[in-house]
């Protein structure tokens, strides 16, 4: 379009970063106090405390405490999910006002692929540091309203005694919320270190680093090191395991929804691992658009 420039597509990127780094962070905070509130829960109701709870056992009081009081946790950890879910529409509003405007202000023009370059590099790399910071999947192993059998003889009279006892709601033998970073942190404090470093290598700083250089090519194609860096682009990005790593986590979430191991298996997609889908997608979409708009300048400056 005439009158528009390809400076006033940098301050129009900077200032889609400056606001979708703005809204991650919220996004980020309201997920962390979803996954503190979702494990505060499911300690609650954890069956140790819960079967091996001798009051609990006899007063029906004792057990319906418990219950409101994991209910309550549960009604909070779910308004930080949804205030978390409204600040993720708003960046997809956001996002999509930002790429409708790079593709439409430029189409057709001489730096179409340059301008779609920026954008998606951009937006991938948002999605790229949202899918690593918030949670990507939660599962647990849970019993909804357990009944446990309680058979005993009663001395002296030789009084066989075959009872059942029934816990409402949900008891928890097993809970995990974690975000690929915290992933990371997990296995590295208990001694994975091999398997954390791997992850952090391969899923974080691979695309990291992937990104950072073609926004550096985008700047400056004819740079003496630019060539360099299209090399290095190329040579790590066959060693990149983030699709690997989504494809990974899509069939455990898949396999264990069908595990049969005596109690239920509840694994839920949270929405770190559609951010780090959509950067897996953006990553290839914008390596097809840098190496259009870096030959297309080259060869105008030939």
């Amino acid at each position: 379009m005439k009158g528009i420039s390809i400076n006033q597509l940098y301050i129009l990127t900077i200032v889609y970063i400056i606001g979708a780094f703005t809204n991650s962070y919220f996004v980020v905070e309201q997920s962390k106090e979803y996954n503190r509130l979702k494990v505060e829960y499911a300690e609650k109701l954890n069956w140790e405390d819960r079967l091996l709870n001798l009051s609990e056992l006899i007063f029906d009081t004792e057990e319906k405490k418990r219950l409101r009081q994991a209910r309550a946790i549960l009604e909070d950890a779910e308004e930080h999910y949804d205030t978390a879910m409204n600040h993720i529409w708003y960046f997809l509003a956001f996002t999509a006002a930002y790429l409708l405007m790079a593709f439409v202000l430029f189409r057709g023009g001489a730096v179409f692929y340059k301008s779609g370059s920026i954008a998606i590099t951009a937006v991938a790399l948002v999605c790229l540091l949202m899918g690593i910071f918030i949670p990507v999947m939660e599962l647990a192993f849970l019993k909804a309203d357990l009944i446990l059998p309680i058979e005993f003889t009663v001395p002296i009279i030789d009084y066989p005694v075959d009872i059942e006892k029934h816990y409402d709601g949900e008891t928890y033998f097993f809970y995990q919320n974690k975000s690929i970073m915290g992933l990371v942190g997990f296995l590295m404090t208990n001694n994975n270190i091999v398997v954390g470093l791997a992850i952090l290598l391969f899923s974080v700083l691979v695309p990291i680093t992937k990104l950072v250089m073609s926004i550096a090519i985008l700047l400056n194609p004819h740079s003496k090191g630019s060539e360099r860096m299209e090399w290095i682009i190329n040579k790590i990005g066959k060693w990149s395991m983030a699709d690997v790593f989504v494809a990974g986590v899509l069939l455990a979430y898949l396999s264990l929804n069908s595990m049969n191991v005596g109690v239920e298996a509840s694994t839920r997609a949270l929405p770190g691992l559609y951010f780090f889908l959509a950067y897996c997608i953006l990553s290839l979409i914008s390596t097809h658009f840098i190496n259009a708009a870096v030959k297309h300048e080259r060869s105008a400056k030939a």
